[in-house]
């Protein structure tokens, strides 16, 4: 079963700003990222509407204070 993810907004850190109306596809057997694009996204079995979010791949919190 692949599940599409759309409508979300996009920081992927290869430009300043935020790329609008995006969509990725997951593989549910995997758990992996197969498709990703810009626009209305592909048919799927199960489709998550993210209106008003953004999407980071990739960053993570590396301001910690261990101490």
């Amino acid at each position: 079963m692949q599940t599409l993810y759309k409508n979300f907004s996009l920081f992927d850190g290869n430009l300043p700003e935020m790329q609008t109306n995006a969509w990725f596809v997951v593989d549910s057997e995997t758990s992996k990222i197969i498709k990703i694009g810009f626009g209305e996204g592909p048919d799927a079995e199960k489709i998550v509407d993210l209106s008003g979010k953004f999407v980071m791949p990739g960053l993570i919190n590396s301001h910690v204070h261990l101490m």
